[in-house]
């Protein structure tokens, strides 16, 4: 019960956002795909031709809603995580080391990859919701000897996130081969691929590379596609799951051993490779498979490891307990998701030296070195204490946290203060302890059930219930495509039009260069001038060094004429000093209002456009 407690109170709804609003545009396009046919994300094709998660969920829509529907199956999700979580912990930990796992797992920083964008566990739908618990019940399921089992989940999540699952299958590949070297044997197939592509013209795409076009452009928009476009803090923080993982392999019994050689050799090699594939050798589908995704088993293994492994350095000879301060220096130095600390490195070689350096230094100097180890370690903490929690969203962010948790203290803080209580209870509860812990838990549970739904009453405009096409009292005709200013949500989900321009239509731009190319073609289009002759971006992709700008009417009148009529209406969140075609305050409570322009009569004023010079398209646009 402690677990599900902290799972709603550190990992709250907020509703459909990240990749969720991703999903859940696939999931109406399914549901009724003409009016999604010229949206920038559907036009060229988009990555749920790789899953079947879409249509899965769209079954559950139909009957519950989008909102609903997106809500129930992400407190599933997260459910299924701890579940499968406890089922792989139960086979490679001891008893007493299970739940403080779970724990760690629940509490410390969740990221993975570069750039803090993705995590386990996340608190919002995608198909990594299921996929995730899949792949984990699928290892679990492997080390306990069952592998049929195994393999059929294994499938299964391969069909929900084949990115996700992908590297749980090289995990499992390595554990089959430690114990049985025929399985090395699969190494041929990656020969006789590389050997048929040169003799098969149906496998010439095993040898396409990506166009310095089309590699700059995703470079610039996927930031996590490219490892090596991650910063020093990002490879810190991939370094320093490795060394846990190292460090817990010396002291690990054989089945957990060999469970942890075999994570630390799928990450080596999948890394290793992805680098050559994608960012050296540019191949379009070495960048589609995005190998750097095997880290975020590495960091769920490397997790939940800490509290067994500070358990079993603690019990080492009384001159190792400097080597165990110097250990958890290290990871405290690069816990922090995308942004550990420099002096990590020089941490962990100091954990690995220890025991030569211990020899042929004084006492003194040792103890010298630890206190200084940990003081950066806590003044680098202290002043980032808010990003530690989950996913790296602040505290402030979550209503409950400023009625119940002052001062402000993040998911991480609070481990050690969870496993000093929960070790307390082992020792001494009592049964009057008893009586008053389990009650208190039991109001814990509702109140943190109580809490989770922490959608904004915007956020259920957007999703519940679904909405008809005409919440602006007029009739927008099925091909209409819609730029909805900053959100691409409530295009789908309110008006169920096609999006002419958003950044996150251009997530999966890796998959599809003409998507790439169309979508940074209409970005640059909506680059137009203001009734003042200034410089209006209305789009701005991430790490742009531009500001979006809040178009006037003769910035939207011209970002119309620059679509040669392929965009049909804009939606503001403020008003033109000109007339709507219609508004929107939706009636739930949100203090939003919602002026629709149409562009055709935009068109037929006397609004003075400034002349601005537009680049050469790369692509028609569909």
């Amino acid at each position: 019960m402690l677990a599900v407690v902290l799972l709603l109170l550190f990992h709250p709804y907020h509703g459909i956002l990240h990749d969720s609003t991703i999903y859940a545009g696939q999931v109406l396009a399914l549901l009724d795909p003409a009016p999604f046919a010229h949206d920038l994300f559907f036009a060229y094709g988009s990555q749920a031709q790789f899953s079947l998660f879409p249509s899965l969920v769209a079954h559950l829509v139909q009957t519950l809603g989008l909102g609903n529907a997106f809500l129930w199956l992400t407190l599933a999700g997260l459910l299924a995580f701890v579940i499968a979580s406890w089922g792989l912990l139960h086979q490679l930990l001891p008893e007493s080391s299970r739940f403080p796992a779970l724990l760690a797992l629940l509490l410390l920083p969740a990221s993975y990859g570069a750039w803090g964008i993705l995590s386990y566990a996340e608190p919002f739908l995608t198909g990594r919701s299921f996929a995730e618990p899949l792949c984990l019940a699928a290892l679990a399921a492997l080390v306990a000897q069952r592998r049929t089992l195994a393999g059929l989940l294994g499938l299964a999540a391969l069909a929900l996130h084949p990115l996700q699952a992908g590297p749980a299958f090289v995990i499992g590949w390595l554990w089959l081969a430690q114990q049985d070297r025929r399985w090395l044997h699969l190494l041929w197939l990656p020969t006789l691929a590389a050997a048929a592509c040169f003799a098969l013209p149906q496998l010439s795409f095993l040898t396409a590379r990506m166009d310095a076009l089309w590699f700059q452009q995703v470079w610039d928009r996927n930031l996590v596609v490219f490892y090596s476009h991650s910063g020093v803090g990002d490879w810190n923080y991939l370094v320093k799951d490795l060394f846990v993982a190292a460090v817990a392999a010396r002291h690990a019994a054989p089945a957990l051993r060999r469970y942890l050689h075999s994570v630390l050799g799928a990450s080596v090699m999948l890394f290793a490779l992805g680098l050559l594939l994608a960012d050296g050798l540019h191949l379009a589908w070495g960048a589609g498979l995005q190998l750097w995704r095997v880290h975020w088993l590495l960091h769920w293994t490397a997790t939940a490891m800490l509290p067994w492994l500070c358990v079993r350095l603690w019990r080492q000879p009384a001159h190792d307990k400097l080597r165990l301060l110097v250990f958890v220096c290290a990871v405290v130095l690069g816990l922090m998701p995308s942004a550990a600390h420099p002096m990590f490195m020089i941490a962990a070689l100091l954990y690995w030296v220890w025991p030569w350096l211990s020899q042929r230094v004084g006492m003194p100097l040792q103890r010298t070195l630890v206190v200084l180890c940990l003081g950066v370690a806590m003044i680098y903490v202290l002043p980032n204490a808010l990003a530690l929690t989950p996913w790296g969203a602040p505290l402030a962010t979550r209503r409950w946290v400023d009625a119940l948790m002052q001062p402000r203290l993040p998911a991480a803080l609070s481990l050690p203060a969870v496993l000093a209580a929960l070790w307390f209870w082992q020792r001494y509860a009592t049964a009057r302890l008893h009586w008053i812990v389990l009650p208190a838990l039991f109001f814990a549970a509702l109140f943190s059930g109580y809490q989770w739904d922490q959608r904004s009453a915007l956020q259920r405009a957007f999703t519940d219930p679904m909405h008809d096409a005409q919440p602006f009292g007029i009739n927008i005709a099925p091909d209409a495509q819609v730029l909805w200013l900053g959100n691409l949500l409530p295009a789908w989900s309110v008006l169920h039009r096609s999006h002419y321009i958003q950044q996150q239509q251009l997530s999966g731009i890796v998959f599809n260069r003409a998507t790439s190319i169309e979508g940074y073609r209409r970005k640059e289009l909506l680059h137009v001038k203001d009734a003042q002759g200034k410089d209006c971006r209305i789009v701005v992709f991430p790490k742009e060094p531009f500001i979006a700008c809040k178009p006037d009417a003769a910035a939207v009148r011209q970002a119309c004429e620059n679509s040669r009529n392929k965009l049909t209406y804009v939606v503001l969140y403020y008003p033109l000093n000109y007339p709507a075609a219609g508004i929107w305050a939706p009636d739930n409570g949100a203090e939003s209002t919602y002026y629709l322009y149409a562009c055709r009569e935009l068109a037929n004023t006397g609004i003075t456009i400034q002349s601005s010079a537009q680049p050469t398209p790369h692509a028609p646009a569909p």
